[in-house]
């Protein structure tokens, strides 16, 4: 049995929510010294987890 896709399937997924953890982290400290919110980035993350 071939798990390899599963397992590399896996990995970047651990790996992409790691990313966007520490994207929403850093978000909402900036967010909280400048009171800006900008979502372009994590929008651009979301598209390209659709392709």
């Amino acid at each position: 049995m071939n798990t390899g896709g599963a397992d590399l399937r896996g990995d970047a997924m651990r790996h992409y929510s790691v990313v966007v953890d520490a994207y929403l982290t850093a978000r909402a400290k900036t967010e909280s010294v400048t009171g800006v919110h900008n979502d372009s980035l994590i929008g651009a993350m979301v598209a390209h987890k659709k392709l």
